[in-house]
Parts: structure tokens; C-alpha cells; sequence
């Protein structure tokens, strides 16, 4: 009893488990059968409303076709849809799915491609676009490799052929058809039948003759029981007649092909076959054709509404597709121009903030200059001159030591001359600090295209190297400083070099703000210094 229940429970929760990935399947699986049973609605009617249907529904599903299915599935749905369109006189759609499944070709699927470009072959002939027609017939035969692609190939080259006139060709063309026959492993007794029937007509119309063919195929048609088949010799035998104006042989058969028709029951053919009777005057039959033309012309109406439906459903689906792309785009557009203004705007703002800054520091800069020169150093230099006959010469050296200091940083903070070469304003400022005990070399300076560094960066190196200079006098009781330039493509790079007692502190003070100068032009400065060997900087803008 324990296990009976163990064992019914077992099966429940292994049910279970099992239930929401069946029922997740369950769509899919759903959409798979309904597409296998539209297609087969399709290969098996004749009816153009259940055509435009089947087509319809495909189109509705082609999101699931396209991502489900896979690639020979696909290519057998393209088809169908290709070859439906091809049915219903929309020789565009065709073309659209014929050359869709043509793109999803790689390597294999050779018999489906030659398929393909034949269908093509026969869109351009209803175009009448025979020369493209006939090329695309020809690069299907080519790409053929099997006896039965060459025979369809073959049979519609030959129409193409007749429909031009060109009756030698197109004999020709059946003829090889019939020479291919025995290669078949299957339907060669339906192929042979549709080749001798074509060939018979072909040459019933070019020339009167064919009648010899035509019974053959008569023959074959009765051995092969195929009712349309049968239908056709039947129909191409009865008009051979009419051509010959032999009414009393052609009634032999035209009954025959009525009586075909309705086994078939394609009212079509009906039609067709109704038609040849009354060329031949058997007028009881005129009723029936007017009813079956009323018939047919209401049910081809209806066909062609819902087609009209179908073509304006799908057009009303690419418009909102359209508007919705176009709607994309705009706010994609919208967006770019958003982040555009926001980062121009951005550009302007720091762009005026660092140009307020700078002139704020220049201005300051030169309010201190100003001060030091006019109330300082003037003042020192007067004291200097009261005390010139003094005896301490020490006082008098600490005030001449206190008035190069206060000229120098006067110098150090003065505008920047921007109307004088740069180069001859740096060797002018070398030159201005230069002393008997303090040498400044700088090296390569004339090797360096100053035109093309940007105002901007040369102020900022000026005031750089004034700075690293007045440190230098200031701190480190160096003799030498070597300056060395060198042009590389997009940059310039500096590097300073004094023998003074160095330091192992980190930089501050006056080195900050050379650092700040620098960054504030994009550019790189470093320090290199540790006691007894001097100070090093290298500086890239």
C-alpha cells in the first residue's frame, strides 16, 4: 500500500516538473502545425481564395518562420510563398521571396537554388523580359545536377522559346529534354508523356505536323493515369484539329477533355474545355459556359478582394513600421542634437571660466608686479640711496639683495608680451637672470617651430620657466641651469636641469601653481630632485 502511494506521488510531482516546460513548448508547437497544414492547403487547391489565405497566414508568421524554423524549413516556405505569389499574378511578392530564400543559400540546398533562379527565369518571362528570362534559365541548367532540375528547366526554356516564335529552338529544346528522360531514377513515364505532348503542339502550331507525337503522348497519358495530363494531350490534340479545320476529328476529343474537367474539378478547366465545344457549334453547352464564366468571375472577384485586403493590411503594417522608423529617428536625431548643444555649451562654459580664471590670474599677477616695482624695489632703492655712504657694507648688501629679489618678482609676474617672437622674449628672460655665478644655457631652442604652438601654451611655458628659475635662484644656490627643447610631431617637450642641492620634499609652494599653469594647457610636468643632486624637470605640452 506504502509503495502504491509512493509510487502515485512519484508520478504526480514528476508531472509536475514536466508541466511548464510542455506548456512553454506548447506555441510553438501550435504555430509549427498550423504552418505544415497551410502549406499543405496550398500545394493541394486550386481555389486563389484559399491561396490568398494561405499566403496571408505565412506572412503573419514570418516573424516565427525567420527565428524558429530552421534553414530548410525556411527555404521550403519561401518557396511555397514564391511560387503561390507566382499563382496569383503578383509577380513582385514573388520575386521578393525568391531572392530572400536565394540570400539564405550558402553552400549546400543546390537543387532548391536552381529552383530558385528558374522561378526568376520565369517572372522575367512574364515581364516580357526574354533575353533576362533566358539567361536565368540558362545559369539554373548550368547550376543543375540532377536530370529532373534539367527537365523543368529545359520544358520552360522551350516555352520561352515558343512564345517568342522561335519554333526551331524550342523543338530543339524539348527534343533534349526527351534525350534526358531515360537518366530518370522516377517519373520518367509523367516527364515523357509532357515532353512528346509540348513537342506535338510546338510543331502543330509552327508547321502543321506533330500529329505522331501527339499520339504518343496519347498513349503514354493512358498508361500513366493522370487525369491532367491526360487533359492536356487531349486539349492540344482537339485544337490540332481545329487548325486543320477538321471538326469531325476534333469532336473525338473535345467531349473527352470536357469530361476530363470535371473528374478534376477545376472549374478553369472546365471553362477552357467548354469553349473548345462551342468552336466546334455544339451550342447545348452555352449555358453551362455563360453560368461557369458568372461563377468564375464572382469567385475571382472575391480572390481579388481579399488579395486587395491582404496587399492593403500589409501595406498599412509597412506604413506604421515606416512612421515608427521615422519616429526612431527623430528622437535619435532629437537626442544628438540634445547632447550636441549640452556639450558645446558645456565647452563654452569652462572655456569662459578658464579664460575668466586666467585673466583674473594675469591681472593679479600684474597688480602684484606693479606694487612690488612702484612701492617696494622704489622704495628700497631710496633707502639705498640715503644709506650710500654708509660703513656697514653689510646693510647696504642685504638692501641690494632685498631689491633684486623685489625686481624679481616683479619680472616674475609682469604680462607676458605676446607681440614679441618667442623666442627672442625667452632668451631675453635667460638673459635677465643670468649673473656672474649663475649661468643659464638653453639648447636647441632655434630647432623649435614657434608659430605652431598656440599662444596660450607659450604664455603658460614663459611664466613656467620663470617660475622654475626664481625657485632656483631663491632655494637652491645652483651655478647652472640647462634648458633643452625638442619638436616632436604634436608635441613640444622641455626639459630643465639645475646642479643645485636638491630636495627629497614633495613639490609645493611655487611648483603647485607651475603644476596648475601646465594642466591648465593639457599638458605633463614632472620632478625629479633628491639632495646633493640638483633639480630636474620635464615638461610636455
Amino acid at each position: 500500500m506504502n509503495r502504491k502511494r509512493l509510487s502515485f506521488l512519484f508520478f504526480i510531482i514528476h508531472g509536475l516538473l514536466l508541466l511548464p516546460l510542455s506548456t512553454s513548448m506548447l506555441p510553438a508547437q501550435t504555430k509549427l502545425d498550423s504552418i505544415d497544414h497551410t502549406l499543405n492547403n496550398i500545394y493541394t487547391s486550386a481555389d486563389k481564395l484559399q491561396l490568398v489565405k494561405g499566403v496571408r497566414y505565412l506572412e503573419k508568421t514570418e516573424g516565427f518562420i525567420e527565428e524558429e524554423l530552421p534553414l530548410y524549413y525556411k527555404l521550403y516556405v519561401y518557396e511555397t510563398m514564391a511560387n503561390t505569389y507566382y499563382s496569383l499574378g503578383d509577380l513582385d511578392e514573388s520575386e521578393v521571396y525568391a531572392v530572400k530564400g536565394l540570400s539564405l543559400i550558402k553552400s549546400d540546398y543546390n537543387s532548391i537554388r536552381t529552383r530558385f533562379i528558374c522561378l526568376l527565369g520565369m517572372l522575367q518571362k512574364e515581364r516580357g523580359f526574354y533575353e533576362l528570362a533566358h539567361e536565368k534559365y540558362v545559369k539554373a541548367l548550368a547550376l543543375s545536377n540532377t536530370a529532373n532540375d534539367s527537365l523543368t528547366i529545359l520544358n520552360n526554356l522551350a516555352n520561352l522559346f515558343k512564345e517568342q516564335k522561335h519554333f526551331d529552338n524550342a523543338i530543339a529544346s524539348y527534343q533534349l529534354g526527351l534525350a534526358l528522360v531515360p537518366r530518370l531514377q522516377q517519373d520518367s513515364l509523367h516527364q515523357k508523356t509532357k515532353l512528346l505532348d509540348n513537342l506535338g503542339n510546338t510543331l502543330s502550331i509552327s508547321s502543321g505536323t506533330g500529329l505522331e507525337e501527339l499520339f504518343q503522348a496519347l498513349q503514354l497519358s493512358r498508361l500513366l493515369s493522370n487525369k491532367i495530363r491526360s487533359y492536356s494531350v487531349n486539349r492540344h490534340l482537339t485544337q490540332h484539329y481545329l487548325r486543320k479545320a477538321d471538326t469531325t476529328a476534333a469532336l473525338q476529343y473535345a467531349p473527352i477533355v470536357y469530361e476530363l474537367s470535371k473528374e478534376i474539378g477545376d472549374r478553369d478547366y472546365e471553362k477552357e474545355a467548354l469553349s473548345l465545344l462551342l468552336k466546334l457549334n455544339q451550342q447545348q453547352y452555352g449555358l453551362r459556359y455563360v453560368q461557369l464564366s458568372d461563377s468564375l468571375n464572382l469567385a475571382r472577384q472575391k480572390a481579388d478582394n481579399a488579395y486587395a485586403l491582404l496587399k492593403y493590411d500589409k501595406s498599412e503594417a509597412e506604413k506604421k513600421a515606416l512612421e515608427a522608423e521615422i519616429s526612431r529617428q527623430r528622437i535619435l536625431i532629437i537626442g544628438i542634437i540634445l547632447v550636441f548643444i549640452t556639450v558645446v555649451s558645456a565647452i563654452v562654459i569652462i572655456t569662459t571660466a578658464q579664460r575668466k580664471r586666467r585673466r583674473a590670474i594675469s591681472e593679479t599677477e600684474q597688480r602684484i608686479a606693479k606694487h612690488v616695482h612702484d612701492d617696494i624695489a622704489n622704495n628700497v632703492f631710496l633707502v639705498m640711496n640715503k644709506l650710500d655712504n654708509t660703513k656697514n657694507q653689510k646693510i647696504m648688501d642685504d638692501l641690494s639683495m632685498i631689491y633684486d629679489q623685489a625686481r624679481l618678482i616683479s619680472r616674475s609676474n609682469s604680462s607676458f608680451n605676446t607681440e614679441q617672437p618667442f623666442q627672442q622674449a625667452l632668451l631675453d628672460m635667460f638673459q635677465q637672470y643670468s649673473k656672474k655665478n649663475f649661468k643659464i644655457t638653453p639648447q636647441n631652442i632655434s630647432t623649435i617651430s614657434w608659430n605652431k604652438i598656440s599662444t596660450k601654451k607659450k604664455e603658460a611655458l614663459y611664466k613656467v620657466l620663470q617660475e622654475l628659475l626664481t625657485n632656483t635662484l631663491k632655494h637652491s644656490t645652483a651655478t647652472f641651469v640647462v634648458v633643452s627643447f625638442e619638436q616632436e610631431k604634436s608635441s613640444l617637450q622641455i626639459a630643465y636641469r639645475d646642479n643645485g642641492k636638491g630636495s627629497s620634499s614633495k613639490p609645493s609652494g611655487g611648483l603647485l601653481i607651475v603644476e596648475n599653469r601646465i594642466r591648465a594647457v593639457s599638458g605633463t610636468i614632472t620632478f625629479t630632485s633628491s639632495p646633493n643632486n640638483g633639480f630636474k624637470a620635464k615638461i610636455k605640452v
